[in-house]
């Protein structure tokens, strides 16, 4: 009977003290994507890519649609390529919490996260291959 009331207690206490968070969510969210002003990355040689548009995407099913303009340039602003782009496919979300933004006009609940999706890329209305 101690073997028993041992391995209970070995196996069912680090479960009992699992905090909530760990326990996977597994309810329908819909979230939206803005970017109001171009979001843009740099490359190790120097090029440019900036990015603008709107998103809509959920999880649990995971679904995206999207939608904006891109421009690629080199690194002395010469422009190489600008088109649309697609979101196709949402490949993963990950939420960074929820906080609360004050506004004089009132509070605003806001959530962040990181959105992987896989983007349709149109170069001057042509597919990129």
């Amino acid at each position: 009977m101690r073997r028993f009331w041992a391995f209970a207690l070995v196996v069912g206490l680090p479960v009992a003290l699992m905090p909530v968070g760990v326990l996977a969510d597994s309810g329908t969210h819909t979230y939206a994507l803005h970017m109001e002003g171009q979001n843009f990355g740099v490359a190790a040689n120097g090029d440019h890519i900036a990015i603008d548009g709107l998103a809509e995407f959920s999880v649990n099913p995971k679904s995206v649609e999207g939608e904006g303009n891109f421009t690629h340039t080199d690194s002395g602003g010469t422009v190489k390529g600008a088109g649309t782009w697609r979101a196709d496919e949402l490949l993963n979300y990950q939420s960074y919490g929820c906080g609360i933004v004050h506004f004089p006009d009132g509070d605003v609940i806001l959530e962040g996260g990181r959105a992987t999706q896989l983007p349709v890329l149109r170069l001057w209305d042509r597919p990129l291959s």
